[in-house]
This record gives structure tokens, C-alpha cells and sequence, in this order.
């Protein structure tokens, strides 16, 4: 093992102009000699999907949980919106430590963090529990983004987009199955062996990571304090991330609002179970192909081509759900996920490469802007469902919409 770590350690490349963080080694590309192995990019990718899984088991089963725990049903929606805000919480407050701490132990502590908040959620005996956990479960699974902005390190920029996308598309993938497993697990057990569950799996992820990961150490000298004050400063300084993460979040807003409000709307309208659900959660998962696609598109110059095609899916997807067609729905389902994919591996691939010394910061403000619209959609999605499905409907097209202008507007990027 020890032979292991001298030779995958990964150094950084010194940092420059410390005197000013914000803009320092803004164009370096660190030359390492190092090439991420496929293989691991594809590990990373399932232990991707494992982290991110565990944001999302709650969607379809909001009204097993909230009945079992004593949310009134209009409240159900507080445990989405505090996984995503916890996330984006944690982006803010963690994610900056990928610039200085050394990166392989720093995912290693995330990990077993969130392994405990999700055995909180699993025993959690009354709502407060519950939701505290719910918050912790969210703010450790910013481990992802850590995982990427660290893959991006390891391989040559002209890659960066496929390993991205990948990596991107495990998260999908987690976020996807997590829902329908989620359905049917709670068909035939508790919900709360779905948390316990995916801690043992995650328990075992790490041990997985400690010993096939190498390691990187972060040119970063900055101490903790100045590394997060820092953040609104880089968002200042440059406008391409704000920008795009904007356009992120109206997007990641219609993608929350569709799974949030898809399962009530599916068993009052459509008259489905919780099997049915399930099976069409994943069908849906069918758009996770959009994040390798956009990656390989990206990496051969057409990432703001994905942009703006993105936009346009996840605007499609939501005036077909206007149709009284399960099939409709369906289709509907793939072309959001892959629509969202499209713009956000496109997106990130651009923000990855602003500013090298500073990329777990720029990456978790961007994460952290477009999961804040995924948040407060959330936590909308169950009172406009209550009103008409149209509505949630209408607030997705006007999401989509303006994601679109956006791009058109920042075609140069």
C-alpha cells in the first residue's frame, strides 16, 4: 500500500500570485505525467452513483415517509428541499478544501460523514431527526463534485470532457435508479432499510477508494477561512460562471420540479402505484446517456451546440407533459434527464477550465447556484401539483425558456 501511494501521488502544480488567490494560475495546466486510467474513471463514476442516489431515494416515496414520521403531506416537500439545500450548503462550505486538502483523504472523511447521516435518516424516530439528517445527507454528498473537480486534475485537458461526462453520467445514473429502487424496496420492506442499505454500500465504497484511488495533493496554501471568503470574489470576477450557472439553475429547477411532482401527479392522474412508478423512474433513466454524449461533443468543440439543444429538450419535455398520455410522459421523462445533461456536462467542462488553482471553488459555486434552483423547486413542486399539473407545467416551459436565452445570448462561451 505504501508503495502504492509513492508512486500514484499526484502533486499539484505550485501556486501563483498567493498574493491574490482569486485570479492566480488562471490558464496553467498542471503537467503531471499521470493518466487516469479508464478503469478508474469508471469506478469513480460508480461510486458516483452510490453518493448521488443517496440525495434522491426520498422523491417517490415522500408520502411513505412523511405518513410514517408525522409530516403533514403539504410539508413533505422540506426533505427535498433540505437535501439540496444541505448540498448546496455543502458546496459553499467543503467543496473549497478539494483547492488546499489532500484530496483522496478529504473524499474518504465525506464518505464516512454521510454514511452516518444516512443511518440517521434510517432511524430517524420523529420529523426533526429527520430532517437534520436529511440536511447532513445533503451537504456530504458535495463529495461528487470534489470527485470530479479531482478527476479533472488527473487527466489531459483534451479528455477532460469525456472523463466529465462519465463521471457526470454516474451521477445521473445514481439519481435515476435511485427512484424506482427506492419504489420497490419500499414495497416489500421499510423505507428505512433503503438509507441503512446504501450506508453498507457506501461503507464499502470507501474502503474501495482508499485503496485504488491515487492521491492529489492541491497546490493550495490558502488557510480555511480566506478559501471561503474567496468565493464571492471569483464569482465576481468571472461573468461566464455566473452566467452559465444561471442558466443551470433554471434548468436543474425544471428538472427538480418535474421528479418532484411526477410521482404524485402519476398516482393521482394516472392512477399508478408504487411499482409503476418505479418502472417509470427508470425508464427515464434512459437519459443519463445525454452526459457522455455532451462530453465527447464538448471535448470536439460543440459544447455550446449542447447548450442550447439542451435548453430546448427539457422545454419540449414539459409541454408534453401537457398531453393526458403516459407514453407522452415517458418520452417526456427522457428528453428532460437528457436534456439537463446536455447543458450541464457542456457547462461544467467550460467552468473546469477557468481557473485551475481555484477549481473546486469555481466548480462547487456553480454546482451550488443551479442545485439552489433545484431546491426551491422542490420545495414548490408539491403546492403547484396540488393546483394543476399544469402549472408545473407552465413553470418549466418558463424555466427552459429562459435557460435558452441565455445560451443563445452566451453562444461564445
Amino acid at each position: 500500500m505504501k508503495s502504492h501511494d509513492r508512486t500514484s501521488s499526484i502533486p499539484a502544480a505550485p501556486p501563483t500570485n498567493t498574493a491574490n488567490p482569486v485570479n492566480d494560475n488562471a490558464d496553467a495546466i498542471q503537467e503531471t505525467g499521470y493518466t487516469l486510467p479508464k478503469s478508474l474513471t469508471l469506478l469513480l463514476a460508480a461510486g458516483c452513483t452510490l453518493i448521488a442516489g443517496s440525495g434522491y431515494f426520498a422523491q417517490p416515496i415522500l408520502g411513505i415517509i412523511a405518513g410514517d414520521i408525522g409530516l403533514a403531506p403539504s410539508n413533505a416537500g422540506s426533505i427535498i428541499m433540505l437535501l439540496q439545500l444541505g448540498f448546496c450548503l455543502g458546496l459553499v462550505l467543503i467543496a473549497p478544501l478539494g483547492d488546499r486538502v489532500e484530496n483522496r483523504r478529504l473524499v474518504s472523511i465525506i464518505l464516512a460523514v454521510l454514511v452516518l447521516g444516512l443511518l440517521m435518516m434510517g432511524m430517524a424516530g420523529n420529523a426533526a431527526m429527520l430532517l437534520v439528517a436529511a440536511l447532513l445527507v445533503g451537504m456530504m454528498t458535495t463529495g461528487v463534485q470534489i470527485i470530479i473537480a479531482m478527476a479533472s486534475h488527473l487527466c489531459a485537458p483534451h479528455l477532460r470532457g469525456r472523463v466529465v461526462g462519465t463521471i457526470t453520467s454516474g451521477i445521473l445514473t445514481g439519481a435515476m435508479i435511485a427512484r424506482p429502487a427506492a419504489s420497490l424496496i419500499s414495497t416489500r420492506f421499510s423505507w428505512r432499510d433503503i438509507y441503512i442499505a446504501d450506508a453498507l454500500f457506501l461503507g464499502l465504497f470507501i474502503v474501495v477508494l482508499r485503496l485504488t484511488l491515487p492521491r492529489h495533493l492541491p497546490g493550495g496554501t490558502l488557510p480555511y477561512g480566506r478559501l471561503v471568503a474567496s468565493q464571492p470574489a471569483l464569482l465576481k470576477n468571472h461573468p461566464p460562471l455566473r452566467r452559465l450557472a444561471m442558466a443551470q439553475a433554471c434548468l436543474f429547477g425544471g428538472f427538480s420540479l418535474f421528479w418532484t411532482a411526477a410521482p404524485l401527479a402519476l398516482g393521482s392522474d394516472f392512477n399508478l402505484g408504487q411499482t409503476d412508478i418505479a418502472l417509470f423512474a427508470l425508464a427515464g433513466a434512459g437519459g443519463a446517456i445525454g452526459a457522455p454524449i455532451a462530453g465527447h461533443a464538448g471535448d470536439r468543440g460543440h459544447a455550446t451546440t449542447m447548450r442550447i439543444a439542451g435548453a430546448i429538450l427539457v422545454c419540449f419535455g414539459f409541454i408534453l407533459t401537457l398531453l393526458p398520455s403516459l407514453a407522452a410522459w415517458m418520452v417526456a421523462a427522457i428528453i428532460i434527464d437528457a436534456g439537463v445533461q446536455f447543458s450541464h456536462v457542456s457547462t461544467q467542462r467550460v467552468i473546469l477550465g477557468l481557473n485551475q488553482a481555484a477549481r473546486s471553488r469555481m466548480n462547487g459555486l456553480y454546482i451550488a447556484i443551479f442545485f439552489l434552483g433545484g431546491a426551491i423547486c422542490s420545495g414548490l413542486a408539491p403546492m403547484l401539483d396540488q393546483a394543476g399539473w399544469q402549472y408545473v407545467a407552465y413553470l418549466g416551459i418558463a424555466l427552459a425558456a429562459i435557460a435558452s436565452i441565455i445560451a443563445i445570448r452566451n453562444r461564445h462561451l
